[in-house]
């Protein structure tokens, strides 16, 4: 299949604002953050909304710092009831961290936390990551990796990118 993304290498929050809102970036201004300029408590209906409505416990995630676009008031204007920053991960563990970001492993511990402690109620989680983020500067170039990239090495962050997507699996 296909997958159509408003966004190409950066702001990742107007990505998260056409999934959980339905609203698109089509007519917004090229590199305008919604979350910044445009959201508040009066005007952010979301889906998070209609799971509320339906008895869910809803739960948002981004393990990065809470101010990181203003997901820690954007969050809570949406609807979440819970929402978990990077504070709120245990990352003490080896494999917690994966370059400079908290890793993918850390984050699905989380997940997993939430749903074994959630007892009857259903769950509705929605959680962004950020060990796959770039740029890829190189940094894991030197690294052995079992994919041929013959023919894309003016790529040079494709080993990093396709490491890091191997690592999250």
């Amino acid at each position: 299949g296909y997958a159509l993304a408003s966004v190409y290498g950066g702001n990742t929050a107007n990505s998260e604002l056409e999934v959980l809102t339905g609203l698109s970036m089509q007519f917004v201004p090229q590199n305008t953050v919604c979350y910044n300029l445009y959201m508040n408590e009066n005007n952010a209906d979301s889906i998070v909304n209609l799971f509320n409505d339906a008895g869910y416990k809803t739960v948002g995630m981004h393990p990065e710092d809470p101010t990181n676009w203003s997901r820690n008031k954007i969050y809570p204007y949406f609807g979440f009831e819970e929402t978990y920053f990077m504070p709120d991960f245990d990352a003490s563990e080896e494999g917690d961290w994966f370059i400079d970001h908290i890793s993918d492993a850390c984050v699905y511990k989380k997940i997993e936390d939430i749903y074994e402690n959630k007892g009857d109620e259903p769950l509705m989680l929605f959680a962004v990551t950020m060990q796959n983020h770039g740029g890829y500067s190189g940094i894991l170039s030197d690294i052995d990796f079992p994919i041929d990239i013959t023919g894309y090495e003016k790529y040079t962050g494709i080993k990093e990118y396709l490491a890091c997507i191997r690592n999250s699996d």
